[in-house]
This record gives structure tokens, C-alpha cells and sequence, in this order.
């Protein structure tokens, strides 16, 4: 690790941070963050580390406030912590290929979030306040063999233009969501309220 930080250190794009395929433990990758002369990185690269959990507090370090994207793909996370709200700059979140079953209620924070990549994973259902997230407009769920439901709040998301759902068994919404993220997007918009949903605003 001390290597791959020297070269990042000379490096010209002091904004971005990669980290990928190091083996670390979640300490490790908070020391790496405390190095002197980070201050603010906008790039952060953490893909297929083997990082089993993150500290609770992990987002709210002072490096990461003007952090716009985020890569943890292929590690063997089972949550994100509720700081991942904290990162309210953030654009691109990728968690695909994890053990996740759920994703914090803290999305609903993140305003700027265009892309979101939680594919491969284990979700069982996703939370209501993604339907914060307005600027989405890739969402990639595919893979996610135990997700049966999508949250009616999500017919807020307009802005929607990919909607991954290959081998995902979705009873709700049915057959539509084969047809693409707005035909998916007008249905949970025209069905019944679902016990999830929040009221629409006017």
C-alpha cells in the first residue's frame, strides 16, 4: 500500500485516489485517507480490495467532502454505512458485485447521484427515499436474485433513462419492466399506492 501511495503522491491528478485490488482491511483504507497532503479527492477507487466491512464513520472524513465518484465494486461488503449520505457531491456510486442486501436510507441525501451500480448483489428490497436521488439517471440492479419488489416512490425518479433489471425476479412492477426504465417508471406511477410509497408532491 505504501508504494502505490507514493506514486499517487507525485501524481498530477492529486484529485483522484486508486486503490484497486489491494488487499486492506477497513483501517487501512482510513490511514490511507489521513495521509498528509490529501485534502480533497474526487475520485476514490476501491474495487476488489476484499473489504469486508467499512467504519461507520468512513464518509465523514474531511478528505472525501468533494467526493464525486465513488467505485467499491467486487469486494465482499454486506452494508454501506448511513456516512455514504454525507457525500452529498457524490455522482457515480458503484457497489456492484457485493454481498449487499440492502443500501442505507442515506441515499435519499445524495441529490447529485446520476449513476448508481448496485448490480450483483443480494438486495431484498431497495429503500423509499432513493426517490430523492432526481438526478438518476442510470440504475443498475441486475443480478440481484432475491429482489421481488421496487419501491412505488420510485415513479419520481424522471430523470431515469437505464433501469438494469436482468435476473432479477420483480413481481412489482410485472412484465412492464422488461420494457425499459420509463415504462417502468410510469407504472409504479399509475398503480395503486403501495405501503411504501410516500405522497407525491404538488
Amino acid at each position: 500500500m505504501d508504494r502505490r501511495l507514493d506514486q499517487w503522491r507525485s501524481s498530477a491528478e492529486r484529485d483522484t485516489m486508486c486503490l484497486d485490488k489491494l488487499e486492506l482491511t477497513p483501517e487501512e483504507v482510513q490511514t490511507a485517507l489521513r495521509v498528509d497532503g490529501i485534502s480533497a479527492v474526487r475520485c476514490l477507487g476501491l474495487f476488489c480490495c476484499k473489504l469486508p466491512t467499512l467504519p461507520d464513520d468512513m464518509f465523514q472524513d474531511a478528505a472525501l467532502c468533494a467526493l464525486s465518484e465513488l467505485h467499491m465494486g467486487r469486494n465482499t461488503l454486506q452494508e454501506l454505512p448511513e456516512s455514504v449520505g454525507c457525500l452529498t457531491q457524490l455522482t457515480i456510486l458503484s457497489v456492484q458485485g457485493n454481498r449487499l442486501s440492502g443500501l442505507p436510507e442515506s441515499l435519499s441525501r445524495l441529490h447529485a447521484l446520476t449513476s448508481l451500480d448496485a448490480g450483483n448483489n443480494l438486495l431484498l428490497h431497495l429503500p423509499a427515499g432513493i426517490c430523492e436521488c432526481t438526478a438518476l439517471r442510470l440504475f443498475e440492479l441486475s443480478g440481484n436474485k432475491a429482489l421481488c419488489t421496487l419501491p412505488h416512490t420510485m415513479s419520481r425518479l424522471s430523470n431515469l433513462q437505464h433501469l438494469g433489471l436482468q435476473r432479477t425476479p420483480l413481481v412489482t412492477p410485472p412484465e412492464v419492466s422488461a420494457e425499459g426504465a420509463r415504462a417502468c417508471v410510469s407504472w409504479l406511477s399509475t398503480n395503486p399506492v403501495g405501503p411504501e410509497r410516500a405522497p407525491l408532491e404538488t
